[in-house]
């Protein structure tokens, strides 16, 4: 169960990051129509920036690795 906060608080600061304040507040909040507009725009930031989200992913497993 801690991991599974671990990941959702990892997710909310990255959305934060990556979509501002409010994208990462409705995450952590758990706004299921929120969250489904987030994941589709992550797929397309995926498609397009496949290296530079990779390193962010990778940045993002070694920081919740260190909690």
């Amino acid at each position: 169960m801690r991991l599974a906060y671990k990941v959702l608080i990892g997710l909310g600061i990255t959305f934060v990051v990556l979509f501002g304040v409010p994208a990462g507040v409705a995450l952590a909040k758990g706004k299921s129509e929120a969250l489904r507009g987030l994941i589709q725009t992550l797929k397309y930031i995926l498609k397009a920036h496949k290296a530079t989200v990779g390193a962010m992913i990778d940045a993002y497993k070694q920081f919740l690795g260190s909690l």
